[in-house]
């Protein structure tokens, strides 16, 4: 697998050193999937379209990744293209399934988990040796999300509570931003505790999804698929949102 990043319209980021930052990304995505895809990866800034991963492929049979950051900022760069590739290894489909908001929450919490790992790296192993202050940046920008006022429950309010109240809409518009990341903050701790569940998502999706299905029959499908060996991992997760598995 390789990237190729087109050479216009990212301001003052050079491409080599862009190209550093989403190496890095999928590096350290990797490691965490158990593996590499096959597919090259085309990579280009659309203010218009970013970020996204387009379903159609390129003429060359590459993933089309638009992006919507600029110039130097190599934690926004870093977020939003975690976010993307995440959708690529959890086999994102053109379709409009209602647990669209669940893989919408996982590319979220890969964004946050990518900056957090990518910090510890870059501290000592960095794309550069003169790039290792950046570490703090990576860290910051995912703490910056972490903490905002807009991604904390409410006052006295139980997650689960919440999360029954909002899951109608979410079922209905999969990116109310807001939701998916205070959804993702949940989780993080949980992957982070239990790195072997980017291995399990590398499942989800791979059964013949129905519009009609909800969260908890995609749950209960999962987990039909999963080896023995990544069950009780993907069951703590479940665990979260109730699931009469």
């Amino acid at each position: 697998m390789s990237i190729k990043v087109t050479p216009f319209n990212w301001g003052e980021a050079q491409v080599v050193n862009l190209q550093k930052v989403l190496n890095s990304v999928v590096e350290t995505l990797d490691t965490y999937f158990e593996g590499s895809i096959t597919d090259c990866l085309l990579v280009e800034h659309d203010a218009a379209l970013g970020p996204r991963v387009l379903f159609d492929r390129s003429p060359n049979n590459e993933y089309q990744v638009k992006l919507s950051t600029k110039d130097r900022t190599w934690d926004h760069h870093a977020y939003q293209f975690a976010h993307e590739y995440c959708h690529i290894r959890t086999n994102y489909n053109n379709t409009k399934p209602k647990t669209q908001w669940f893989e919408e929450v996982i590319c979220e919490l890969a964004s946050l988990f990518a900056l957090r790992r990518m910090s510890e790296n870059w501290r000592e192993n960095p794309p550069y040796p003169n790039w290792k202050s950046y570490s703090a940046s990576l860290f910051a920008y995912a703490e910056d999300r972490i903490l905002d006022d807009m991604h904390q429950l409410p006052a006295n309010e139980e997650f689960l509570t919440w999360f029954t109240t909002k899951l109608h809409a979410l079922e209905n518009d999969p990116y109310i931003r807001e939701d998916n990341t205070l959804i993702a903050i949940k989780l993080l701790s949980i992957f982070e505790t239990n790195p072997k569940l980017w291995v399990a998502m590398k499942y989800f999706n791979t059964w013949n999804v129905l519009d009609s299905d909800d969260i908890f029959v995609s749950f209960k499908k999962w987990l039909n698929l999963l080896p023995t060996e990544l069950k009780p991992f993907a069951e703590e997760l479940i665990y979260t949102f109730k699931s009469k598995t």
